[in-house]
């Protein structure tokens, strides 16, 4: 991926303090709305805020520390206060969609979330525990129980992994195992993260390697796979129209275009959809071999540019790694 080289840590930035409050109290945010105090990690209004580049992180109030964590005024928005009244008072009202995905989602929800630690802000670095869904396909190596990683995927059950057809449809290089958990390759992470071997592979019918076409496939693990705040599956997306806000993709593959070498730490980038008929366009002009229909209505274009105007996208080693769109959502259990 080619991103931004600036990584800006989240306690550096918010080292000196404006006013000292306890968790919880009152507050007063730079735009004199009200707010509550809370731990930087457990407000998604100033996490989307920053992310999005609509304030910066010199812009929120500090309230102190708890238990060495920033605590920053939160907005207290009364539209998602009312939204939550209004679910609750509905809620024996609901429906429950037939599509096993959205079913799935649900139950999804209520695995707790992670908490970040060292969360880093408005750079490329994630954090750990900030995309547990992340997968990576394990390759053998000549050597007895040794693995490359070639592939990413993005855990969306106990057992199984989404992935790119094209990473698991070779005959001479197959992967044999799933590790999940790992924000590092290098850090010998044995208690956050855990290895599963491969049971079965489920390819599109309709693939094939000579077309960029239903390039996507199932993989189940050999045993179900324990949720931890490291750990757990992504929702599949089931909405349609066009993506209003920012899409993440992440993954460990090179991220500068002159390098071949990958990153040993997992990578993240902002991108942001494109309307298909803007891209048929430009691919019309290309004219590659692998897309003889151009785009088709199954697929999504997405880009973005960092600081230095560099387009960023998925690399070489990025192939099937997840394509992630962030969404707050409320229990009401």
């Amino acid at each position: 991926m080619n991103l931004s080289l600036i990584n800006l840590i989240l306690t550096t930035l918010l080292a000196v303090l404006v006013e000292s409050a306890t968790d919880g109290s009152p507050c007063t945010n730079f735009d004199k709305s009200s707010g509550i105090c809370r731990p930087f990690n457990k407000c998604d209004w100033a996490m989307k805020k920053i992310k999005r580049k609509e304030i910066t992180s010199k812009q929120l109030v500090r309230c102190g520390y708890k238990n060495r964590e920033v605590t920053v005024c939160c907005k207290t928005e009364s539209n998602v206060q009312n939204k939550m009244q209004s679910m609750k008072k509905n809620s024996s009202s609901i429906v429950t969609s037939s599509r096993k995905s959205v079913q799935a989602c649900d139950k999804i929800k209520k695995v707790p979330l992670p908490i970040h630690s060292g969360y880093i802000v408005g750079g490329s670095a994630a954090g750990k525990g900030e995309f547990p869904h992340h997968a990576m396909l394990g390759y053998p190596n000549n050597l007895e129980s040794s693995y490359s990683y070639g592939c990413g995927g993005s855990l969306i059950s106990k057992f199984f992994i989404l992935t790119a057809a094209h990473c698991v449809n070779s005959e001479l290089k197959k992967p044999k195992v799933i590790l999940l958990g790992k924000t590092s390759l290098n850090d010998d992470d044995h208690l956050k993260s855990i290895k599963i071997s491969i049971r079965e592979v489920f390819i599109h019918p309709k693939f094939t390697s000579r077309k960029k076409y239903d390039d996507i496939a199932l993989i189940k693990m050999v045993s179900p796979v324990a949720f931890t705040k490291y750990i757990k599956p992504a929702c599949l997306y089931t909405k349609t129209g066009l993506l209003t806000e920012a899409s993440i993709i992440t993954g460990f593959g090179v991220n500068e275009t002159q390098s071949v070498k990958s990153t040993n730490w997992l990578m993240r980038a902002d991108l942001y959809e494109v309307p298909l008929n803007e891209c048929r366009k430009k691919y019309a002009l290309t004219g590659l071999p692998k897309l003889p229909d151009n785009l088709r209505q199954t697929q999504m274009c997405a880009t973005n540019k960092n600081a230095n105007g560099t387009i960023i996208d998925a690399c070489q080693g990025d192939s099937g790694i997840p394509h992630t769109f962030l969404e707050l959502f409320i229990n009401i259990d």
